[in-house]
């Protein structure tokens, strides 16, 4: 069962990888605000992924961006920290009750956390992508008050995005 979930994962990935590069890069919107959505679907990987795991999906999916866009470790680096931290976000947002049985695949969903922690849970994660990789970029805190604007920007459109796939969605709760 979790195998065929890792696999439509996979494919998932790549599409919004593909869609991030061809598309979403090449977007500013009101002159720089870039949407970020090919972490979406790491963002809900059942709850039972190992951390390891999903570090590691999140690093390749970072490297394939930095290979494909030229950046020299900024994604992955981004993506990892982004990986790493899935895990106990998750675990402190998500109602002890939904945590109970774990036996079957279960993903992160307004069924499983709160909506207003769900929501928090998104932007949490987009923040934390979103301002590494800019803060990456100019590798200055210096600059901080200057791209901070970006930062919350870029972060609330890629929440909005998220929140827009979550709507189309046609999953339920469980994986």
């Amino acid at each position: 069962m979790m195998n065929k979930y890792y696999i439509r994962f996979i494919v998932q990935i790549i599409l919004l990888l593909f869609l991030q590069i061809v598309v979403m890069n090449n977007i500013r919107l009101f002159g720089y605000l870039i949407p970020i959505i090919y972490l979406y679907p790491l963002l809900f990987l059942p709850y039972q992924t190992p951390r390891w795991l999903t570090t590691i999906f999140a690093a390749v999916a970072g490297l394939i961006m930095d290979m494909m866009m030229n950046t020299p470790g900024i994604n992955l680096a981004s993506a990892t920290l982004v990986g790493f931290i899935r895990q106990p976000l998750l675990f402190a947002l998500t109602e002890e009750q939904e945590l109970d049985d774990l036996s079957s695949p279960l993903r992160p969903s307004i069924y499983t956390m709160r909506l207003s922690k769900y929501v928090l849970y998104m932007l949490l994660l987009a923040l934390v992508h979103v301002a590494s990789v800019m803060l990456l970029e100019v590798f200055s805190t210096k600059l901080f008050m200057k791209i901070l604007p970006h930062i919350l920007g870029s972060t609330v459109i890629t929440l909005i995005i998220f929140v827009i796939f979550e709507a189309l969605s046609k999953r339920n709760h469980s994986a």
